[in-house]
């Protein structure tokens, strides 16, 4: 996935499935995802950042598997459902009320 920032919080993104315009087609590129705004909006976020370049690729598309740049543990992998639900790392000790918690 090719993604270049065109306007104030607007993005252009190129896929296997064609071209498209975020936020208003976001749910084209991220369907299935049950966090499809948040995604689409963290990565309008990530291509306007300062530091980032005029083209962003990311090693995810929603057609074939995710793939990552850099070959190394804990890589994210992309854009999917699995990839961005959320989870927390706590010490063993740290009280969680059970039913906040859910298992993948």
């Amino acid at each position: 996935m090719a993604c270049v920032a065109n306007g104030d919080g607007e993005l252009h993104v190129i896929t296997p499935k064609g071209e498209f315009d975020f936020p208003t087609q976001a749910k084209e590129v991220f369907d299935g995802n049950p966090f499809q705004s948040e995604v689409a909006d963290d990565l309008v976020q990530l291509c306007h950042h300062a530091a980032a370049g005029d083209l962003v690729v990311c090693g995810w598309n929603g057609v074939d598997p995710s793939l990552s740049f850099v070959k190394q543990h804990g890589a994210h992998a992309g854009c999917g459902s699995e990839e961005t639900h959320a989870f927390a790392r706590l010490p063993t000790d740290t009280p969680v009320h059970v039913r906040a918690v859910n298992y993948i």
